[in-house]
C-alpha cells in the first residue's frame, strides 16, 4: 500500500553524501507540513570515530535526540563498529520511527510511505533496516549484533 506521497530529490542528494562521502552521522528525515514529500528535516555532521565507546555514545546521543519526540520521523545513521577478527565496519541503517503513542493517522502515513523513500534511496545498500515503536527498539548492543551478522 502507497501513500501517494513523493520524496524531494535532496533526500538521495543528502543521503549519496553520507553514504559515499561520509559527510553526516546522521539524517533525519519528515513528511511535509503539506503531506506532499518526505523532506530532509536535519543533518548532523560526520565525526571521526575511534572506537566502539565513542560509537555508543554518539548512538545514545541520537536516541536521546528522537526519544522525546512524539512524531514518526525516518533517520539514517552511519553506524560504526568493530567486528571480532575483522576491524572496523561502517553501515547506515535506514529508521523509521514510529513511537506508540503518536496519533494513529501519522503512524499510517508514516508506515506506508517508506518504500517511496526507500525507492528514492534505491543507491544505498543498507546495513539493516530498524522498525523502532520505542526505545527499546534501538537498543545499542542489538542494532550492533544485527549489523556483524548482516553481509
Amino acid at each position: 500500500m502507497s501513500s501517494g506521497i513523493n520524496v524531494d530529490a535532496d533526500c538521495a542528494i543528502k543521503c549519496n553524501e553520507q553514504t559515499v562521502g561520509h559527510l553526516h552521522k546522521w539524517i533525519s528525515y519528515k513528511i511535509s507540513d503539506d503531506k506532499k514529500f518526505i523532506v530532509v528535516e536535519d543533518l548532523f555532521p560526520a565525526v571521526k570515530v575511534e572506537k566502539d565507546l565513542e560509537e555508543k555514545e554518539f548512538w545514545e546521543r541520537f536516541v536521546n535526540t528522537i526519544v522525546p519526540d512524539n512524531e514518526p520521523r525516518y533517520y539514517t545513521y552511519d553506524f560504526h563498529f568493530e567486528m571480532p577478527q575483522e576491524g572496523k565496519r561502517e553501515k547506515v541503517i535506514l529508521i523509521t520511527w514510529v513511537p506508540d503513542t503518536s496519533a494513529i493517522k501519522s503512524k499510517m502515513l508514516y508506515t506506508t510511505s517508506k518504500e517511496a523513500l526507500k525507492s528514492a534511496l534505491k543507491k544505498t545498500a543498507f546495513g539493516a533496516e530498524i522498525q523502532a515503536n520505542f526505545i527499546d527498539d534501538l537498543d545499542y548492543i542489538e542494532i550492533k549484533k544485527r549489523l556483524c551478522k548482516s553481509p
